[in-house]
Parts: structure tokens; sequence; C-alpha cells
């Protein structure tokens, strides 16, 4: 593998994984879950 393709995976997982960590924030609904207690 050649250095640029080995920053492009880096670059994708990165994107990959801040996609999915917004994504799970934007679609948080706190009124969704059951009140503790």
């Amino acid at each position: 593998m050649t250095k640029g393709q080995i920053l492009l995976l880096i670059a994708l997982f990165v994107a990959l994984t801040l996609g999915s960590f917004i994504w799970f924030i934007a679609t948080w609904d706190a009124s969704a879950r059951a009140p503790i207690g």
C-alpha cells in the first residue's frame, strides 16, 4: 500500500467514526427515554 492509500484509509475511518457519533447525538431524544425513578 502506498502512503496515500494509508492516509485515505485513516481519513475514511475517522470520517465514519465522527459521522456515526454526530448522527447518534443528533438523533438522541432525551424525552423518548423512560424516566428513571
